[in-house]
């Protein structure tokens, strides 16, 4: 993944600040990839699309997440840094797409991991279900079955496979509260990270350009093109 240039970040945010999570997390992979093709970036699993985003985080923002987290047990706030490597360590990940046959008892049941197109379809449907969208086909003793009429157990079968097959889908940390002692797991999850930082810096940089588009007359390509270093540098001197 390339590292956002300013002018990246501002188109970017422009195009996701009404879109939807998903939508969201398609721009920022095609602003930094040659993956403009929505068919494309929709075909994308969960875990390969955090994948892209943690890379893009690193090229453009650096490796070190500042983090947050309370403690479920006593409400203690803990501060921690964590290295995107620390998330995912294969810079070339990809999840086993091809469906796969499982079998329970009677129950012989075709899946395949979600696409985060059919997450986003999910998002403007209603009376639909993911597992719904994973199972390819199922039949228990023979005969056709439909996702919603498979016992828990072939369900249960069904998440143990679809984790294995995507396993970057799901961010866990480790985390232990130094005040309590309690110990718990925390969900990370780096495409509403990655936004808020994205949403963060597209709204500074509006302002430095308001700023300098003002008081020079200067184009906003013009001064997103200045650089950072420069720019500040100007700002300094606007501001006396």
């Amino acid at each position: 993944m390339r590292p956002l240039s300013d002018a990246d970040i501002v188109r970017v945010w422009e195009r996701g600040c009404r879109a939807t999570r998903t939508r969201r997390a398609m721009a920022l992979i095609a602003a930094a990839s040659d993956d403009t093709d929505d068919g494309e970036l929709a075909s994308l699993t969960p875990g390969e699309r955090d994948a892209r985003l943690l890379s893009i985080r690193s090229t453009t923002f650096g490796r070190a997440l500042d983090c947050v987290a309370s403690c479920p047990s006593c409400g203690e706030q803990l501060e921690f840094v964590i290295e995107t490597t620390a998330l995912l360590s294969d810079p070339n990940y990809s999840a086993t797409r091809n469906p796969t046959t499982l079998t329970t008892g009677d129950y012989r049941v075709t899946v395949r991991p979600p696409t985060i197109g059919d997450v986003e379809a999910l998002s403007h449907t209603s009376g639909e279900s993911l597992l719904g969208r994973c199972v390819v086909h199922a039949e228990h003793a023979g005969e056709s079955v439909a996702p919603s009429e498979l016992p828990s157990s072939v369900v249960t079968a069904i998440d143990e496979y679809l984790g294995t097959a995507d396993p970057a889908a799901i961010a866990e940390l480790s985390m232990s509260c130094p005040s309590c002692a309690h110990s718990w797991t925390q969900l990370f999850d780096i495409a509403s990270y990655l936004w808020s930082e994205i949403s963060a810096r597209a709204e500074r940089l509006l302002n430095e350009v308001h700023v300098l588009a003002r008081a020079y007359g200067w184009s906003e390509s013009a001064i997103l093109r200045l650089g950072p270093t420069r720019r500040a540098r100007y700002l300094e001197l606007v501001r006396g």
